[in-house]
């Protein structure tokens, strides 16, 4: 069994005739379309979608269409007639269409889930010149999945509403533990062939509460990347990881970073390292931050850097290392340079196995905060 995370991708539609022209501007293809054409080859079709920051490459995705898009897609008439005279006939006619083709589909994908795939890459910021209110998505970030299955039967929401709750805030819904293996049954028991990897997939949660200052290199090794949440990363496995890194086993959490005629920022942690303080900061992914190097900027070259006990206990100015920022996520361990905008990796996580393994890790960064 491969230990994975899952998610329901649940596709909306555009709300606003501004968001409905912006979509038309780049694709003709009905929302859930492009499943259809990138998933015509099983093993080399691939697409590219929203995902969730937390996803690994071999996690599962279920796309859904959303129950409410028929609504949304009368409303969306409703305001192309009404501003047919401000429109081209050609978007008239583009706008209409699309909104009639979406009814169709909906018809037999509303509300229910239709698609497997797996994500072969993990998500990436992308950045967009479109505003807020000319997009109907409202994410950045995007995976490219593959092995997308069609399910000849698609399985409705009224099935498994009553162990998932569909968020309201966002397209992703994550699916876990016991979740991921009634929606498995429920999708196989609606007499649905179904892909290998949902088969031998396993998305027991992480046993959090048998983690240790003996155990956590052990326990974490194979779960380390699949954290959802930032703060389950550090309590768990960067925690552990940074008191062997410091030289005295201390870890300072939270510290505000002062810079004159600038507001103060928080890098996550700081430790000592090889006689001075060194910032840290943690992500889940690092590609999937839209401005990691101006956020890492904020913690070089500051007046003043204090311990999450107050500004009154400041770290001694000339003892702080002010041209750089160690960096983790649950991948890899790198080294930010200031004056130079480079992330230097240091290692990856998956090469860490004992102790003595980090002591290579020091060595590495020590060899970096040299040059």
């Amino acid at each position: 069994m491969k230990n994975i995370q899952a998610f329901i991708n649940n596709i909306s539609v555009p709300k606003t005739l501004k968001q409905l022209l912006s979509y038309l501007e780049e694709s003709d293809a009905y929302v859930i379309e492009p499943l259809f054409n990138d998933g015509e080859y099983y093993e080399s079709g691939w697409t590219s979608w929203t995902a969730p920051r937390w996803a690994k490459i071999g996690d599962i995705v279920f796309f859904m269409h959303a129950k409410t898009a028929d609504y949304s897609l009368k409303c969306l008439r409703k305001q192309v007639i009404n501003e047919k005279d401000s429109l081209t006939k050609e978007a008239y006619s583009n706008a209409l269409n699309f909104i009639e083709r979406g009814l169709e589909f909906h018809k037999t994908y509303g509300g229910k889930i239709f698609v497997v795939a797996r994500v072969a890459e993990p998500p990436e910021y992308h950045y967009s010149n479109l505003s807020k209110d000319e997009r109907y998505w409202g994410s950045n970030l995007y995976a490219v999945m593959n092995r997308i299955f069609f399910l000849e039967h698609p399985v409705d929401i009224s099935k498994f509403r009553d162990f998932i709750t569909i968020s309201r805030k966002g397209t992703i819904t994550p699916v876990l533990g016991d979740n991921f293996d009634k929606l498995r049954e429920l999708i196989i028991s609606h007499g649905n062939n179904v892909p290998d990897y949902l088969i031998e997939a396993n998305a027991a949660p992480f046993p959090m509460s048998a983690v240790n200052s003996s155990n956590w290199l052990e326990l974490c090794y194979e779960w380390r990347n699949r954290f959802i949440l930032e703060e389950q990363f550090r309590r768990f496995y960067v925690d552990y990881f940074l008191r062997e890194l410091s030289d005295n086993k201390r870890l300072f959490a939270e510290c505000r970073v002062r810079k004159i005629n600038v507001s103060d920022s928080f890098v996550d942690n700081v430790i000592m390292f090889n006689g001075k303080y060194l910032p840290v900061e943690i992500k889940i992914n690092i590609n999937s931050e839209a401005d990691l190097f101006g956020q890492l900027g904020k913690y070089c070259y500051s007046d003043a850097m204090f311990t999450n006990n107050g500004t009154k206990n400041a770290f001694n100015h000339e003892r702080i290392y002010h041209n750089n920022v160690l960096v983790m996520d649950t991948e890899d361990v790198y080294l930010y340079c200031e004056s130079t905008q480079e992330l230097k990796p240091v290692c990856k996580l998956e090469s860490i196995h004992e102790i003595q393994d980090i002591a290579g890790v020091r060595n590495e960064i020590a060899k970096l905060l040299s040059v």
